[in-house]
């Protein structure tokens, strides 16, 4: 038997609001047009005990991934600049770099009324878990 061709994986220090929301659906939207088809470079950001996280990259070929393209922002970070995902409140207290850059992000996002925070204040009930 062939093992599985596909992981899940879960961006580190990004909540999304549910796929059936008009958030969701445009989160999902820029998520397929960022990564659909394109090489990416994952890195596991540690800290988490209900499984692996990734900061993903997109990356042009092995050269470049091979190189490290840290120039690039990650696709977290993309999500959230454009206000389409948030910072959790588990990730508040962290501290790698990943981490501060984003609450960064979001607070520009916020303070533009970016997608979710056209209102103003979000909140995505399953922020708990």
């Amino acid at each position: 038997a062939l093992p599985p061709a596909a992981v899940e994986c879960r961006l580190a220090h990004v909540r999304a609001a549910a796929v059936d929301d008009e958030a969701g659906e445009a989160c999902a939207r820029a998520l397929h047009e960022l990564v659909w088809g394109k090489g990416l470079e994952l890195a596991e950001v540690p800290g988490r005990a209900d499984g692996p996280r990734f900061r993903v990259r997109v990356v042009d070929g092995v050269a470049e991934a091979k190189a490290g393209g840290d120039s690039r922002p990650t696709v977290n970070e993309q999500l959230v600049e454009r206000g389409l995902a948030r910072v959790p409140g588990a990730s508040k207290h962290a501290a790698d770099d990943l981490a501060v850059a984003m609450r960064a992000l979001q607070l520009g996002a916020r303070a533009a009324r970016a997608g979710v925070w056209r209102y103003g204040d979000c909140d995505f009930s399953d922020d708990e878990k």
